[in-house]
């Protein structure tokens, strides 16, 4: 749980292998773009593109954009006590966390949900973290 909440806001989400954005309708690593939190309640949040649709989890665990849909929320939460990194995990299944597979950075290289263990988070699985800097502007939530 995090001390003090997220405020509703746009941030800049990273990944170990680069800068995470959106090509199309897939959440990838390979430009950075900002992501509009909204803050629900606690440590629960829903994630928009900025430029509209939202981020959800697809049948195969990949992170997609979708407009038109009721947002997916996500659990927000530090990462080590860090003050500014976070973790991001799905609220209807906290197992399962933002993850980046690795390789060259590119449209192609696609982030999706994988096992995650707060207590034990080796290298190796590569999480996505939330660095908590926001930016100012306005968000268009298109849903």
């Amino acid at each position: 749980m995090l001390d003090t909440p997220l405020r509703s806001g746009f941030y800049r989400v990273g990944a170990n292998s680069g800068a995470v954005g959106t090509v199309q309708d897939r959440v990838v690593v390979y430009s950075e773009q900002l992501f509009y939190l909204e803050h629900i309640s606690g440590s629960t949040y829903q994630i928009y593109r900025d430029g509209g649709g939202s981020v959800q989890q697809s049948p195969d665990y990949r992170l997609v954009i979708q407009q038109g849909v009721t947002p997916e929320e996500w659990d927000i939460t530090r990462y080590n006590n860090d003050q500014d990194i976070y973790t991001i995990v799905a609220t209807d299944n906290t197992s399962l966390g933002w993850t980046d597979p690795g390789g060259p950075i590119g449209p192609n290289h696609q982030l999706y949900l994988n096992a995650f263990d707060p207590n034990n988070v080796p290298a190796a699985q590569r999480f996505v973290l939330l660095y908590a800097y926001g930016v100012r502007g306005s968000v268009q939530k298109r849903r």
